[in-house]
């Protein structure tokens, strides 16, 4: 940034791009700059057609021994028309490997003519690179593999955004998109159908609350939210109060005007899970996860109210499975292990 910065006063002071590079050059030669502000400095002079200036300030650089960016130097002396022999070749690339920059040294194509040396080291340059980027590809499909066994949709698509900008064109990314996008929707037809399910079975099972009871709450809850209204602070406190009445409802709305804290992030998520929201606690845990990524317990905390949620879902394998994964890297986490050995009706104790 510093160099762009430069180059954009003395363009704004100098009109003459030819000048510009002989300043940046005096700039180079009295600093000390950072490999990528020398590498700029030289391709601008390079394009700028000041190569005799630049290729007097690298006699300069090399005789004091300093590291210089060999590929500009290399593309310098091609533009000098230079025709250099096979001593003055073994010269560059003994040069370039003292001081662990070879592969740099075949940026440019300037001196191919001279050496089949430039070209095979390009070549080797490049199939290693080609590995490293077929290497990496594989890891983020593994990844995208063990994400997608544990469940974490997050997590998968993160994956799979990397995967997309790193391999657009790639079938095999494109299925694996396609996969995660039919999974997704299948996976919130059934969360929404196995919702409305447990929420009907729930009015039925429990009795209805008095007239009486429902006008207190009703009450109270508007003469709440007109006093948070004007004192947000105290929204956490009366959801807490409206979560200890079960009004779980009221205490989510209550809680939704409060300052966004950590501890009311947490809050909301258990409301939402015992007020059996757990569509609506899954969707929270995913933002929760992406919010807390940096954090470890959080981790945790997330996996445990996605168990739950996914539980009360009737998706009791998943659940399981989630709970246990909290278990084995966290045998002290003891409510994960109270709440599984309910689960698997004792066989985890």
């Amino acid at each position: 940034m510093q160099l762009e910065l430069k180059i954009r006063d003395l363009l704004n002071k100098i009109a003459d791009p030819g000048i510009v590079a002989i300043e940046l050059l005096k700039w180079w030669e009295s600093n000390d700059l950072t490999e990528e502000e020398k590498r700029g400095v030289a391709c601008y002079a390079i394009n700028a057609g000041s190569i005799a200036p630049l290729l007097e300030l690298y006699s300069k650089k090399l005789m004091a021994k300093e590291t210089i960016p060999w590929g500009p130097f290399v593309e310098a002396l091609g533009r000098a028309s230079y025709r250099p022999q096979k001593p003055e070749i073994l010269a560059l690339i003994t040069g370039s490997q003292a001081q662990e920059l070879l592969p740099d040294l075949t940026t440019s194509f300037a001196l191919d003519t001279f050496s089949s040396l430039f070209i095979e080291n390009r070549r080797t340059k490049f199939r290693r690179e080609r590995q490293r980027i077929l290497d990496l590809r594989q890891q983020l499909l593994e990844k995208l593999e063990f994400v997608r066994s544990q469940r974490i949709p997050t997590e998968e698509k993160k994956v799979l955004h990397q995967l997309a900008t790193l391999f657009p064109g790639d079938q095999k990314v494109q299925s694996e998109a396609q996969v995660h996008a039919e999974q997704w929707a299948r996976e919130i037809i059934n969360q929404r159908e196995a919702f409305t399910d447990l929420d009907t079975a729930l009015e039925d099972a429990l009795p209805p609350m008095s007239t009486e009871v429902v006008s207190a709450k009703d009450h109270l809850f508007n003469q709440v939210m007109k006093y948070i209204k004007k004192h947000p602070d105290q929204a956490f406190d009366y959801a807490l109060m409206f979560e200890s009445l079960e009004f779980y409802k009221e205490a989510y709305e209550v809680l939704c005007h409060a300052p966004s804290t950590k501890q009311a992030d947490w809050l909301k998520l258990e409301i939402l899970i015992k007020g059996r929201q757990f569509v609506s606690a899954l969707e929270e845990t995913n933002g929760l996860e992406l919010k807390y990524a940096g954090d470890p317990n959080s981790t945790f905390a997330v996996i445990y109210a996605r168990a739950q949620a996914l539980w009360g879902l009737g998706q009791k394998d998943t659940a399981i499975d989630l709970m246990k994964s909290i278990v084995n890297l966290r045998p002290s986490y003891r409510s994960a292990r109270a709440i599984l050995s309910s689960w698997s009706e004792g066989s985890y104790d």
